[in-house]
């Protein structure tokens, strides 16, 4: 029986780009992993991967998210099951499998997460929920991870100190198998955020990332509940109230909360003043306002860069990219996302 490695998929985000801006991206991933250990294995047209010891799981995931963060060009899978190889260093098995499969399916700037890594199923991670991912004819509960809302390794600070002990005990929980196509979707112990815990069988991504994409007032008005009965997010569920607001087609009221959001946030000094003025901006531009949304997201940028947040900053970057796309001016949208990648 082949060791179990730890493989890691990069997903290339768009299949329209420039051929030396992928193959510099790429050559930069490859660098980083070749620097911590990590072979390359497997190469493709918009994805390629790298197998590691277990052992390195935190920095493993510590530089995915670093490389995830500077720029938002790829989406990325994490496995750790069997991986077979040949004479000829040919790669394959169901690490790679589950990884690629993982990477497919997460948005540019999500890490997706195997429920085996024995850090996941001990519930050490700050995660947003878990998303069902099919893998042939099966289905695997795959963990959200999504940098700039987690610690820089994706470690809860809660469970640093103790995670040495509980990883050595005998009484760790066993691996989380996959169900078959159409069964129940297995659920993780203990879950760090837990949303939607009767929805995960019927919702394909039940997130707060999922639900904002969706646009469905339902399903975000479930998450709201869920955040608020967690305690501790209030902001977040404060500003997904005012999406779900305008997804039901209340558009004062939604664009009220959420201008009251920005503005309070400015006044009082929070931490979370980028973030509550780029929602604003989203959802300026969701309505229609395109021109305000562009002023709100310069605002968010310069919000972000007097506070030295460079994960807001490039945030901001990007969406001024996308308003300048959706606005007709590539040249403009170009420079602004070309900010973003480098």
């Amino acid at each position: 029986m082949s060791p179990r490695r730890l493989v890691v998929a990069f997903r290339w985000h768009s299949v329209e780009t420039e051929p030396l801006r992928y193959l510099a991206a790429a050559e930069r991933v490859s660098r980083r992993c070749s620097r911590i250990g990590g072979r390359s294995i497997s190469w493709s047209a918009d994805r390629y991967a790298f197998d590691f010891d277990a052992e390195s799981f935190r920095l493993v995931l510590k530089t995915v998210v670093e490389l995830l963060s500077e720029a938002n060009t790829h989406a990325a899978g994490i496995a750790f099951r069997e991986l077979f190889s040949d004479e000829a260093a040919r790669h394959w098995g169901p690490s790679l499998v589950v990884a690629e499969a993982l990477a497919g399916k997460a948005a540019a700037g999500e890490v997706l997460l195997d429920p085996e890594i024995a850090e996941v199923q001990l519930n050490l991670l700050v995660t947003l929920g878990t998303i069902a991912v099919r893998v042939g004819d099966q289905r695997i509960a795959a963990v959200l991870l999504l940098p700039g809302s987690c610690p820089a390794d994706g470690f809860s600070l809660e469970s640093a100190q103790t995670r040495a002990s509980v990883l050595d005990s005998p009484t760790a929980p066993a691996s989380v198998s996959v169900a078959p196509s159409g069964g129940r979707v297995p659920s993780l112990k203990a879950p760090s955020i837990p949303l939607l815990r009767e929805a995960l069988a019927a919702q394909e991504r039940p997130s707060v990332v999922e639900a904002l994409r969706s646009r469905d007032p339902v399903l975000m008005t479930r998450l709201v509940n869920e955040l608020r009965e967690s305690g501790g997010h209030e902001v977040l569920a404060s500003r997904l109230e005012a999406m779900a607001t305008l997804a039901r087609g209340d558009i004062r009221t939604g664009l009220s909360l959420l201008e009251s959001a920005a503005q309070a946030a400015r006044i009082n000094g929070l931490d979370e003043e980028c973030q509550a003025v780029l929602a604003y901006a989203v959802g300026l531009s969701q309505v229609g306002r395109s021109e305000q949304a562009l002023l709100q997201a310069l605002r968010g940028l310069s919000s972000a860069r007097r506070r030295g947040d460079a994960q807001g900053e490039r945030a901001a970057a990007q969406l001024v990219g996308q308003l300048a796309q959706a606005a007709g001016e590539p040249s403009v949208a170009e420079h602004w996302l070309g900010l973003v990648a480098r």
